[in-house]
């Protein structure tokens, strides 16, 4: 009988016996003893961490057809893990491994076709080994094929479809998966009858596990009530969370809140703050919101060349508001030069998005200015536009 102090002694020993065991049969040329020495190797389980002799005994074992050590070898190279990184490298082992039918490895194929990684895109392609690695409940590919579905990329658009794999993987907690069923139940898409109370489930779960676009959607059930009771405090503390992660959606709203008193004391200094970081990181909004605090000396003291500034930044993104504003700014010349051809150009901009108001304050200033003056803000405006359409897409 061993002792409890001899105990650990013999479990040592047992276990240098085990590795030494797995040594001489890979050295003998059993493939799975040489995929297991690897990832000893790989994991500095037992040994030193070396990547290098990982990869030496997985290239063996690959090399004779081993499924196991063909993934392992591919995601070495996929993420350049102990060797130089090399996608194409990566998808000769990834598809030897797959078409042995590993899932892990169809899945990491599917991400190769899907991104154009070594490969020349293909959605179609992508879709084939996410389907193979989802069917066998492989539940990143279960997402990622579920996404496919959703954005109708490389399969025909089917939110039925998309319910249909990411409901598994977002039941296998997979947070990605479950915030975009929690957006599906919101929306009442084709997929899923509208149910606030569902998509706050699947919001909840995602924000618990980290997810900021989740915790960024929960904040907003509850700051509107739905599928929730009205609660101004739960509101708040999903969006500081993802505030704190930068999800400028959440530092807008936080700012918001501060700004109009909503369910917490109106405090125009917290306010800019969310705002400013907001605004920096190109949300539009945020940029509006600080011109019209710079314009009021909300928080800060009144500044109408700031203003001004701020409301160009918003306006050049395709804010509509801000737009209106900046032509009456250029108008009464607050904080800038008057300039009426400045002042019709960014009415026209917000005319042209639906502001009824730019439209009237446009068509008053055209009957007191010249045609010429007409005629080349418009030209202004055309130009404007495509500058503003290139910065959407900048800031996207």
């Amino acid at each position: 009988m061993v002792s409890k102090k001899e105990k650990p002694g013999a479990e040592k020993q047992k276990d240098e016996e085990s590795f030494a065991d797995i040594v001489k049969k890979a050295k003998a040329g059993d493939t799975d003893a040489q995929v297991t020495l690897g990832l000893h190797y790989a994991q500095g389980h037992g040994v030193a961490q070396d990547s290098a002799e990982a990869e030496k005994w997985w290239y063996l074992a690959a090399d004779a057809g081993n499924f196991r050590a063909q993934y392992f070898l591919g995601g070495m190279y996929f993420h350049g893990a102990g060797v130089s990184q090399d996608f194409v490298e990566a998808e000769k082992w990834l598809r030897l491994s797959a078409e042995a039918g590993f899932a892990s490895a169809q899945s990491n194929l599917g991400i190769i076709y899907q991104d154009g990684l070594g490969v020349a895109e293909d959605y179609a392609e992508a879709a084939k080994w996410f389907r193979l690695a989802a069917k066998a409940e492989d539940v990143p590919a279960q997402y990622f094929l579920g996404m496919m579905y959703y954005h109708g990329t490389g399969v025909r658009q089917s939110f039925v479809e998309a319910a249909k794999w990411l409901r598994p993987a977002a039941e296998a907690g997979l947070a990605a998966a479950q915030f975009i069923l929690g957006e599906m139940y919101k929306n009442g898409s084709k997929g899923v009858a509208e149910d606030n109370t569902e998509a706050v489930k699947w919001y909840s779960l995602a924000a618990e596990a980290g997810d900021t676009a989740a915790q960024f959607a929960l904040g907003l059930m509850y700051a509107r009530g739905a599928g929730v009771r009205q609660d101004y405090a739960l509101a708040m503390k999903w969006y500081r969370l993802a505030a704190d992660a930068e999800n400028v959606k959440a530092q807008y709203n936080l700012g918001m809140m501060y700004y109009q008193g909503e369910g917490v004391p109106q405090d125009y200094a917290e306010a800019m703050q969310w705002h400013l970081l907001a605004a920096n990181a190109g949300h539009a909004e945020s940029q509006f919101i600080l011109g019209v605090m710079h314009a009021n000396g909300e928080g800060v003291p009144q500044d109408n060349v700031r203003a001004a500034r701020w409301y160009r930044r918003a306006a050049e993104l395709g804010n509509a508001n801000a737009q209106n504003f900046l032509g009456l700014v250029y108008i009464l010349a607050e904080g800038v030069e008057q300039d009426a051809c400045l002042a019709y150009m960014w009415l026209n901009l917000a005319a042209a998005q639906g502001d009824e108001k730019a439209k009237e304050d446009r068509n008053m200033l055209a009957k007191n200015i010249t045609p010429e003056q007409i005629a080349r803000a418009e030209k202004m405006a055309e130009e404007m536009a495509q500058k503003i359409t290139k910065n959407q897409k900048k800031s996207r």
